[in-house]
């Protein structure tokens, strides 16, 4: 099942990207990041309490769920802040970090036939987020902080199945779900700028409800198959949503692909054929 959850996973943030992209015209990435840490509560909560939550490892974990909240909070700030048609090359290779470090710390070990199909897929990924011909390459700050958003998502990714090796999926969620509330007050109070609101109506939230919420689903159901499948697997699978949001922005948005992006998608959908065969 964990294949399936991973696909489903990148689905949903495939889709939700192109509404969360559409939204942030209107919000900013503070709404965005507190919108979702609320969604999450009421998916998680309602999860982890209809199971058994192991509450005296509640304090032990809180620490570090807020580590992995702050980590996908700032990867927002971080890509807002560099050339997204620049910085998205480069944070596709945030899988390699989460398997390296499942690797070092988990002891997990894949074949040569899975670490081919892995490999294909963040090419694949890397080949969908390359910028336009015409676009000038400068090496300047957007690097750095493409290699910082690289390292939190993948150090993130890798945290997330550790601790729920630690203790269960249970009660990770249940303690992530409080974590994410305490990362968002903390974000309220530094970020002055992104308190602002615009006018209270349809057209300028309806987009960011339905991206945000798709994207919270999405992560809900990326938990499940990190709990039951390898991180180093299931984070570079539920990763080819970069290429999904590519192929529905070309059919709905009707956004151009050129030779480069086709030749990602197909490195991407090859390699997810090869992991559900190996």
């Amino acid at each position: 099942m964990w294949l399936l959850y991973s696909l489903l996973a990148a689905v949903l943030w495939g889709v939700g990207q192109i509404f969360v992209k559409k939204g942030l015209n209107k919000t900013s990435e503070l709404f965005n990041n507190v919108l979702a840490g609320l969604m999450g509560f009421t998916i998680f909560i309602p999860f982890a309490l209809a199971h058994e939550v192991q509450f005296d490892k509640f304090w032990q974990l809180l620490p570090f769920t807020c580590i992995v909240s702050a980590l996908f909070f700032s990867y927002y700030y971080a890509i807002g802040k560099g050339k997204l048609a620049l910085t998205g090359t480069v944070i596709g290779t945030y899988p390699f970090v989460t398997v390296l470090l499942s690797f070092l710390f988990l002891g997990e070990k894949l074949s040569q036939f899975q670490f081919l199909a892995i490999s294909l897929i963040i090419i694949g990924t890397i080949f969908v987020a390359l910028p336009d011909r015409k676009q000038k390459i400068i090496i300047g700050t957007w690097l750095f902080l493409a290699l910082l958003a690289v390292f939190m998502l993948g150090t993130a990714d890798f945290l997330i199945k550790l601790l729920m090796t630690q203790s269960d999926i249970y009660t990770y969620l249940f303690t992530y779900a409080f974590g994410s509330l305490i990362v968002s007050v903390i974000f309220i109070l530094l970020d002055k700028k992104g308190r602002k609101l615009p006018p209270l109506s349809r057209k300028n939230y309806l987009a960011t409800f339905l991206g945000v919420g798709m994207i919270e689903t999405g992560f809900f159901v990326f938990h499940l198959a990190a709990n039951e499948g390898l991180i180093s697997l299931v984070t570079p699978i539920s990763g080819i949503y970069v290429a999904i949001t590519a192929v529905l922005a070309w059919l709905i948005l009707k956004e151009k692909i050129d030779k480069k992006h086709a030749f990602g998608i197909t490195l991407a959908a090859l390699g997810v054929i090869l992991v559900g065969i190996a």
